[in-house]
């Protein structure tokens, strides 16, 4: 399986980060990710400067691509970030790497820069790892398995109780959607959410 292009098909259904927002996703292995953006106009403020938001969309989208790599789905539950140098390219990268991992926790740090090497931010990323639904680590031939099932269940379905393995204290998630269409061609961007909530009750 080729890892990069997996990983590519699975966070394109990241419609902010990767139509609105036009980041790329360059590497992706365990524990890491690179993305990438072409800085345009619409990432400018009225003054000219890269906006502090596409900078902590991009550490924010590299720390998913590199946190959900062979893991059950992680989300944030902390984020911090220092703004450092103002952008003086026309391209900027954010690499993500993780720090330290526990049973339901993460740590990851994400640097910032631009072609010319100029560092423009730094974020720190603390994840929680939701119970899995799927065995993963060796021998597991989809290292996104995960997410790519939640993610196939909130754009074909508009309430559904997903029913997992039986475990002391979480039985089910509810997975919810808002729209799943895309009118990319309209310039309008209808996007799918998935929420997950911790439940008890027999599976």
């Amino acid at each position: 399986m080729d890892v990069l292009k997996r990983a590519q098909e699975i966070f394109g259904n990241d419609h902010y980060a990767t139509d609105a927002c036009g980041i790329v996703i360059e590497e992706a292995s365990d524990g890491h990710a690179v993305v990438s953006i072409e800085l345009e106009g619409k990432h400018k403020n009225a003054v000219g400067q890269v906006m502090g938001a596409v900078y902590f969309t991009l550490a924010d989208f590299a720390f998913a691509v590199a946190s959900n790599y062979d893991r059950p789905m992680t989300v944030t539950l902390q984020s911090s970030m220092t703004f450092m140098n103002a952008c003086r390219g026309s391209r900027v990268s954010a690499v993500a790497e993780r720090i330290s991992e526990g049973g339901s926790t993460c740590f990851f740090e994400v640097s910032v820069r631009d072609e010319l090497g100029t560092p423009l931010a730094g974020a720190q990323v603390t994840g929680h790892k939701m119970r899995p639904r799927f065995p993963h680590g060796e021998g597991v031939e989809d290292p996104y398995a995960e997410q790519a099932y939640l993610m196939s269940r909130a754009m074909h379905t508009s309430s559904s109780r997903v029913t997992v393995p039986a475990r002391t204290g979480y039985h089910f998630v509810r997975i919810s959607q808002l729209k799943s269409q895309v009118l990319c061609d309209e310039g309008k961007f209808h996007f799918a959410r998935i929420s997950c909530l911790k439940t008890r009750g027999k599976a």
